[in-house]
């Protein structure tokens, strides 16, 4: 009975051992529990400042990129609108240019053509004059065949004078044309930057010289080509075969005489101021072709001088 007592007391001290045990397990798992849902709480609690940072770092980087796409496009555009602008500006430059050029082509075409018909009206009563007494003359000779070619000869040689100094009218016409192109690729060139200043004094220097050939075409067009019959003596009357043979040898020595100086005046001028025109020109040209990018811009490049 006392062991069972004993026995009785042993197992309800450690069944309150074991409740204060069970309450104190029970008191540290709700510790930690409490322990665990603080930590949570706070972790939940940070949570939310770290996301928004985040949220804020990530809008603040896409507003960079923003800012400076559109600053990249700001610029792009810019540059293109400046670009446009200096084309335009050349552009309307090279406008101006061709319609002044043009102008002063017609002009000078026009001043070159006018110049020659006014020279010729001038010595076209001289040359009347002339060929009239040449004709008298002629009239004495007998044979009816060598009066006629007499006749032409006088009419041909003014046709041949004609001929040659049109002809380098029409050349110095088409230098005047390519000068005229050339100021205006100089000038173009220039409105783009570039330095076309040794181009310029080549092309005034082609200028200079084309204006004074044709002078030098003006007065050859003028000159008169008729035999001098005054010169022509007989000691015989014309009437008799001695005053025909004298006559006939005459005329004959005066066509000659005439002919080598109609040759050698038109030679002169073409292998005189003519051709020192023509190369003046080809400086020009080869001296504006060196000009680094002279044509940028759409301007048409000038043709070489043609063959004379």
């Amino acid at each position: 009975m006392f062991s069972f007592m004993r026995t009785f007391r042993t197992m309800g001290a450690i069944g309150v051992a074991a409740s204060l045990l069970l309450s104190a397990g029970v008191a540290l798992a709700e510790e930690g529990a409490a322990v665990n849902t603080t930590s949570s709480v706070g972790i939940t609690a940070e949570n939310p400042a770290s996301a928004t940072t985040k949220t804020e770092i990530e809008k603040a980087a896409r507003e960079r990129v923003r800012v400076e796409a559109a600053a990249r496009k700001a610029e792009i555009e810019k540059t293109a609108r400046e670009a446009k602008e200096r084309l335009k500006t050349a552009a309307d430059a090279r406008k101006a240019i061709a319609t002044t050029t043009r102008a002063n082509i017609k002009e000078i075409k026009q001043s070159a053509g006018e110049r020659v018909k006014a020279v010729r009206e001038e010595a076209k009563e001289r040359v009347k004059a002339e060929r009239e007494k040449a004709t008298e003359r002629m009239k004495d000779i007998q044979d009816k065949k060598r009066q006629q070619l007499a006749q032409r000869l006088t009419t041909r040689f003014e046709e041949l004078n004609k001929t040659w100094t049109d002809k380098f009218a029409a050349q110095l016409d088409r230098y005047n044309a390519m000068v005229q192109k050339m100021e205006a690729r100089a000038a173009a060139a220039a409105a783009n930057g570039k330095d076309v200043t040794a181009a310029t004094a080549a092309i005034q220097i082609a200028k200079n010289v084309t204006t004074a050939t044709q002078a030098s075409v003006a007065a050859q067009a003028s000159k008169i080509y008729t035999p001098d019959t005054s010169t022509i003596i007989t000691t015989a009357a014309t009437s008799t075969s001695q005053g025909q043979e004298e006559l006939t040898k005459g005329l004959k020595a005066a066509f000659q005489t005439l002919h080598a100086t109609l040759f050698k005046d038109l030679f002169a001028l073409r292998d005189g101021p003519m051709m020192v025109a023509r190369r003046a020109v080809q400086d020009a040209l080869q001296t504006l072709g060196k000009v680094p990018g002279v044509d940028e811009g759409g301007t048409t490049a000038t043709s070489a001088t043609s063959n004379q």
